[in-house]
């Protein structure tokens, strides 16, 4: 298993924060930093292995700079793709990965609706 702790936010919580664990265990929380609608910079924290890990940086080069709502447009296939493929056995880390981007983006949306919420984040 890798763990991957990359240099998160500095200057106040996200503005969407999302998670998804597998089946397998493997566990990917992604944070959205936004101007306006529209995604600045997604970072993650990872427990799990190299290709859930490679599916999650993946997944952060996609969103960089898109609207919120097109997030929500990516696929586990736009993944694997994006990073050549993955064997079988472990093309559900995409999925792992672009449903803690859902939920983040979820989360997002809602934020922009009931900012003061996000002030309560710890």
């Amino acid at each position: 298993m890798a763990s991957n702790q990359p240099d998160l936010f500095v200057g106040g919580p996200p503005h969407g924060l999302g998670q998804c664990t597998g089946d397998c265990g493997d566990s990917v929380e992604m944070q959205l930093r936004l101007v306006g609608d529209h995604i600045d910079r997604a970072a993650f924290r990872l427990n799990g292995c190299m290709s859930t890990a490679m599916a999650a940086t993946a997944v952060t080069e996609l969103v960089q700079g898109i609207e919120l709502r097109e997030a929500l447009l990516l696929t586990p296939i736009m993944v694997i793709d994006h990073i050549g493929g993955l064997d079988e056995e472990h093309e559900h880390c995409a999925v792992i990965a672009v449903n803690a981007l859902h939920n983040a983006v979820t989360d997002a949306l809602r934020n922009l609706n009931e900012p003061w919420k996000r002030l309560y984040r710890t």
